[in-house]
């Protein structure tokens, strides 16, 4: 975490509001209270960075549950035809690879079922 910004001592109860406002609903900053100050704390860009790509493997995982689970599929595998059930298999490995994609992978969400197979 990185100090943001700063409201020193002494302060009015509107600027304490206003302060609050600005950094911690408007930025998202951790507010912290010491004796001199009340301090904005946000995340650095590594920081962000790395919650970006956590919830770009989240969604994948989603996708992996949602379109390509044995659960899911379990009543359905035996109606689906030889290249269906491969359509399937080649889909759940573009989702294993995703995050092995290229260096800027988590800039882009991976593809549902339905926009990967066009």
């Amino acid at each position: 975490m990185k100090l943001v910004a700063k409201l020193n001592v002494p302060y009015t109860e509107q600027q304490r509001i206003d302060f609050i406002i600005e950094y911690n609903r408007g930025q998202g900053c951790e507010i912290r209270y010491t004796m001199e100050a009340i301090e904005a704390w946000g995340k650095t860009d590594e920081e962000l960075l790395e919650d970006t790509k956590a919830n770009m493997r989240n969604l994948r995982n989603d996708y992996l549950v949602t379109y390509v689970d044995p659960k899911q599929l379990v009543l359905v595998w035996d109606s689906l035809s030889e290249e269906d059930k491969q359509s399937y298999a080649d889909y759940r490995q573009y989702l294993l690879n995703y995050p092995q994609s290229s260096s800027t992978w988590y800039e882009q969400e991976p593809l549902t079922y339905g926009e990967w197979k066009c």
